[in-house]
């Protein structure tokens, strides 16, 4: 199951969402520059919210940066549960939409497990992947109606047909807000009957660069890039993605840029060794920071991550 990277992109009536690394049409599209409407199955799997796909959205399958778009890392005390699940709302700052997602598969030994999983080449808080960097997604499986709760009012409720979740969506003011508690829960089916919560974050505010979906960033690979914010809770997690793109015949894939920090570090740099990967000229079509409240529960057969992400960032191009 793939989890949410960092961007959540609006996914196209009709499509999968899909990894920020693999589809820039149908999945991830940019948080910063997408104003779309995703109305397509989400198969669960990381990032993206431009509209969403939740970056990599699907649960073992295709969020996140974002989509979105990770997923729950086959480690750990539950290391043998069967199967893993992704349940999260995205909350993009330029539209107030709001996306809520779900999906389920059985576990992927050696599969995409979060940001810079099986990725060598590391910097820091970052990584480098490089096109078509990503492990076949396992099939999808049910986990029943999934609900998600703020207090006694039901914000979305997600039926699934095949095993395939499709997104539902709503508008800000409507909650979760800043603060919200959120409630997750599973009716069960393949997947057992399951409930998490989290903790809905707060904005960004002001980003050092200043940056948001009115602005897009001009990066020069030869330097370091660093995005500063005020610190948020420890239990809170900050992600940024950059996927590059060609303009040539073609459009080429050049790849993608994962990091990932504690919401309390305050900052992410991205190093010009990763940067260099992208050619002058390149655009930047999977580009956002997320701030991110998560939690994680077992139930009888299954880890589930419940993500509440707030998108932000806005577009850029690399010089």
């Amino acid at each position: 199951m793939r989890r949410v990277l960092v961007v959540v992109a609006v996914v196209a009536a009709g499509c999968t969402t899909g990894d920020p690394c693999q589809d820039k049409g149908c999945g991830p599209t940019d948080a910063g520059n997408d104003a779309g409407n995703d109305a397509g199955p989400t198969d669960a799997g990381p990032h993206d919210a431009g509209g969403i796909d939740a970056g990599r959205s699907d649960a073992g399958q295709d969020a996140g940066p974002s989509d979105s778009g990770m997923d729950p890392a086959d480690a750990g005390t539950d290391a043998g549960l069967p199967y893993v699940g992704l349940v999260s709302i995205h909350s993009l700052e330029r539209n107030g939409q709001r996306i809520a997602l779900a999906s389920f598969s059985a576990r992927q030994d050696g599969g995409y497990t979060g940001t810079c999983s099986g990725i060598a080449e590391r910097t820091g808080a970052c990584c480098f992947r490089p096109p078509g960097g990503l492990p076949p997604s396992p099939p999808a499986v049910s986990g029943g109606t999934v609900a998600f709760k703020v207090g006694a009012t039901t914000v979305a409720s997600l039926t699934p047909n095949m095993g395939m979740y499709f997104s539902y969506q709503w508008q800000a003011p409507a909650p979760p807000v800043a603060g919200d508690t959120v409630v997750a829960s599973g009716a069960g089916d393949v997947v057992a009957p399951f409930s998490v919560q989290a903790v809905q974050p707060a904005s960004f505010g002001s980003l050092l660069p200043a940056w948001d979906h009115t602005i897009t960033l001009a990066i020069d690979r030869t330097k370091d890039f660093t995005v500063s914010w005020s610190p948020g809770p420890a239990d809170h997690v900050v992600r940024l993605v950059m996927a590059g793109q060609g303009t040539g015949a073609g459009a080429p894939d050049r790849g993608v840029i994962e990091c990932e920090v504690a919401d309390s570090a305050g900052t992410i740099t991205v190093a010009s060794s990763l940067l260099a990967h992208f050619s002058a000229g390149d655009l930047c079509s999977i580009c956002g920071l997320d701030r991110v409240g998560k939690a994680t529960t077992s139930s009888a057969n299954a880890r589930v991550d419940l993500e509440l992400v707030l998108n932000a960032g806005g577009g850029a191009n690399f010089q």
